[in-house]
């Protein structure tokens, strides 16, 4: 009996496997989730993120414009699908790359921590 439940489930699969149509069947590669990683240091005078080039080449971004508005973790990642501001573009364009997904980490800030530890 034992047998025959498994070929029953065996041919179950099957049959669902073979009624599937690829052409919608979205590809979900993990291995192209790869990213770019930066470094953005806070710079509390000008109240803004700066990220540097390979150039030494210095982008500031105010602390409250795009995916750095209200930012209290020290890393996050900003993918082609969820990059509202076109981030991605102008990054893209400044590190003379494409970037389609990318990781920032920033810099632990003093008044940051202090909230983390209200909250």
């Amino acid at each position: 009996m034992m047998g025959n439940e498994i070929d029953f489930i065996s041919k179950m699969v099957q049959e669902t496997l073979d009624g599937e149509q690829v052409d919608h069947v979205v590809d979900v590669n993990f291995l192209r989730s790869a990213h770019v990683e930066i470094m953005a240091n806070y710079d509390a005078k000008l109240r803004c993120y700066v990220i540097r080039n390979e150039h030494n080449k210095v982008l500031q971004i105010p602390e409250n414009w795009g995916p750095f508005k209200n930012r209290i973790a020290t890393e996050f990642i900003v993918s082609r699908q969820d990059d509202n501001y076109l981030f991605l573009d102008i990054l893209s364009e400044f590190c003379e790359q494409n970037i389609d997904n990318l990781k920032v980490c920033i810099e632990i800030r003093d008044d940051r921590v202090k909230l983390r530890k209200a909250a």
